[in-house]
């Protein structure tokens, strides 16, 4: 299955643009829609055209000759990344290929989904194909998410610059991390509970930018149009098939235990129990992140602040599974 390389590009000529990606992202018995080439002696050699079907064997060969990077050409990215999106749960799943190269995947994957989603906003008809692919995703990586491993390598790849789509990324993988530790939590709670937690910030795209960046303090009338966020987000999933779990996270996650929170000043255990763990995540993600009215503190730090400055915000309970999650993927 080794092809011709190609001809050798002169000085005139533009090199062909590849980028590398793992032997293991090559699912065996399934028909890649692009090429494959391996990179030798300076040149890139065809591995694979569009209509073979890579096989286990091939893969441990590629690993026997100490291959660990294959290439796609650059103009083919579309087609690899929809390949990797359709077949993304079994490769989560897959307990042969490193948990590091799935979490690395499964971060550079589902963050390209997620900011194009945040992006593009959300579809005035129910069931649009990118929100098809944000279900999908959550559905596809919520098993893996719920293992300590997982969440330990994520981390690793999580940054701390504050982008709306990236924080509620984070939330999402920290927030399943702890649902999972929940007796009765099964997958269906979990990705109906995942995917409000993916998107429980989605109302700030109806927010000015200019307010969301502003560097110091928000005036009253700034103040009070950033508390809409949670109605505006209503508002946009509203035509789109959630669950009530769902929709609970996204117009609740700013409630507060002791009741001082809003949009409706619930109390204690009146809020879900879903929203209470996005609540907890929301705030240590918000805190771990430089934003443009404060720097990043560590993860110890933000967990001492929600400790001892805002015990009263928090069910406590969720809180200490916070604690319990990041201390078993070594994040504290």
């Amino acid at each position: 299955m080794l092809y011709a390389p190609n001809r050798a590009p002169s000085a005139k000529e533009p090199k062909p643009l590849f980028f590398p990606v793992s032997p293991f992202l090559l699912f065996s018995g399934i028909q890649a829609t692009f090429r494959v080439y391996l990179r030798q002696n300076g040149k890139y050699v065809l591995y694979t055209r569009e209509e073979d079907r890579l096989q286990d064997t091939h893969r441990q060969k590629l690993f026997d000759m100490g291959v660990r990077s294959v290439y796609v050409l650059s103009e083919q990215k579309e087609a690899y990344e929809s390949y990797l999106e359709e077949h993304l749960d079994a490769f989560l799943d897959n307990e042969t290929i490193p948990s590091e190269q799935r979490a690395e995947t499964f971060h550079s994957l589902s963050s390209g989904i997620v900011e194009e989603f945040f992006e593009h906003r959300l579809p005035t008809n129910a069931g649009g194909p990118i929100y098809d692919r944000v279900q999908k995703l959550v559905r596809s990586s919520v098993r893996f998410l719920s293992k300590s491993d997982s969440l330990r390598d994520v981390s690793r790849l999580i940054t701390h610059t504050y982008k709306t789509y990236a924080h509620c990324l984070h939330v999402f993988i920290y927030a399943t991390a702890i649902y999972s530790t929940m007796s009765g939590m099964d997958e269906e709670a979990l990705v109906r509970n995942g995917l409000g937690a993916l998107l429980h910030d989605i109302g700030k795209t109806r927010i000015d930018k200019a307010v969301l960046d502003k560097p110091g303090k928000l005036t009253d009338a700034e103040w009070a149009g950033m508390r809409q966020h949670p109605m505006h987000g209503a508002a946009i999933c509203s035509n789109l098939p959630l669950a009530g779990d769902t929709i609970n996270c996204i117009l609740f996650h700013h409630e507060r235990f002791d009741g001082g929170g809003y949009p409706a000043g619930l109390v204690g255990e009146a809020i879900p129990l879903a929203v209470r763990v996005v609540t907890v995540c929301d705030v240590y993600d918000a805190l771990t992140s430089d934003r443009a009215y404060a720097p990043a503190v560590t993860p110890f730090e933000a967990l001492s602040i929600m400790r001892d400055q805002m015990a009263d915000h928090f069910d406590m309970e969720i809180y200490r599974r916070l604690v319990l999650v990041l201390s078993g993927a070594k994040v504290v």
